[in-house]
């Protein structure tokens, strides 16, 4: 199975690490394809902010208060233990975001 992204001009595999630059500068960040030097950008958003801010509010509220509440924690402990869990989100997010932007040949940017 491959899962390789490919520029929808030439066909060459565009590589992960240019895809995952629109992790740091989003979506309207333009990337050029190492076959055919045209500049490509996605072609859709593979999460909305609105999406991404409302799961980080509810999962941000929902684990401290499990965690301070219900288990009992010390703030101090609570917080390191949601820190590393929300890492762990942010990674997965990271990963979903890589593994789901297409690209389409209508945003050719000249």
């Amino acid at each position: 199975m491959s899962t390789k992204k490919k520029c929808p001009y030439c066909g060459q595999p565009i590589r992960r690490r240019q895809i995952a630059e629109y992790i740091l500068h989003g979506t309207a960040h333009t990337i050029k394809c190492d076959g055919c030097g045209r500049m490509l950008r996605p072609s859709r958003y593979p999460f909305s902010f609105g999406v991404c801010y409302a799961v980080a509010v509810f999962y941000t509220i929902g684990a401290m208060n499990l965690m301070l509440y219900v288990l009992h924690f010390s703030f101090l402990k609570a917080l390191l233990c949601f820190l590393a869990s929300f890492a762990v989100i942010l990674a997965l997010l990271c990963l979903a975001t890589i593994a789901t932007t297409e690209f389409d040949g209508n945003e050719l940017i000249p």
